[in-house]
């Protein structure tokens, strides 16, 4: 008989780096994407690469719960 085991996923694959606790932080306090992308120097497309691997970590569904889950667990200062 096969049994199938399911990995535990490495914890340190959901801590944010410090560039994108960088990139949470501007969209928490609201500031657009154009606005983000011009204060870090870096593309707009490099900003949604963050984006995107940011809220696939806490696998959140919008930036709203990306907003909240953050606010909620005290990620960052405000």
């Amino acid at each position: 008989m096969t049994t199938t085991r399911q990995s535990n996923p490495d914890p340190r694959s959901h801590r944010l780096s410090l560039r994108e606790l960088e990139v949470l932080r501007l969209i928490v306090e609201g500031r657009g994407r154009k606005e983000i992308s011009k204060l870090l120097n870096i593309s707009v497309r490099t900003l949604d690469t963050y984006r995107t691997n940011i809220m696939m970590k806490p696998v959140c569904k919008s930036t709203a719960e990306l907003v909240h889950r953050t606010l909620r667990a005290n990620l960052i200062e405000t």
